[in-house]
């Protein structure tokens, strides 16, 4: 805590998370200005250490739920993913015949891609989640 304590107050920022981000972007329907939360590193700059160590837990406390909320949503993805290939016939019945590993993940990535499994699954996953205001540059940037 002291060595962040110093390095911030050495002029080191403090980051916004990716939630953080897309949540603004989405209000503001344009890309931030800058990754730098201002407000947290000026708070921190301007206290002490004790102080700087309350905020900090703060922080993390808020860092560790956003970060449980994309495990959590992963794993969901992760399941659902399963699901769409598990029960694609193809793939097992291709599964109970190959028994060499290089074959048989050589042959799933095709007919993953032939059916587009993971390409329907992100789609499903992230469409709804991206502004429909966000273009070419949004993407870009």
């Amino acid at each position: 805590m002291r060595g962040l304590d110093k390095a911030i107050k050495a002029g080191a920022n403090i980051g916004y998370q990716s939630p953080e981000l897309l949540k603004e972007e989405k209000e503001n329907l344009c890309p931030i200005n800058t990754i730098v939360n201002e407000a947290y590193a000026k708070q921190l700059r301007n206290s002490d250490l004790k102080n700087n160590m309350d905020l900090i837990k703060q922080l993390a406390n808020s860092y560790m739920k956003v970060t449980k909320r994309k495990i959590d949503e992963l794993l969901k993805r992760a399941k659902r993913l399963y699901k769409v290939i598990s029960e694609n016939e193809e793939f097992s019945k291709l599964s109970l015949k190959l028994t060499k590993r290089e074959e048989r993940y050589q042959k799933w990535i095709q007919i993953m891609d032939h059916n587009n499994l993971v390409k329907n699954a992100i789609k499903t996953d992230f469409t709804e989640k991206i502004s429909s205001c966000a273009n070419a540059n949004w993407y870009s940037w």
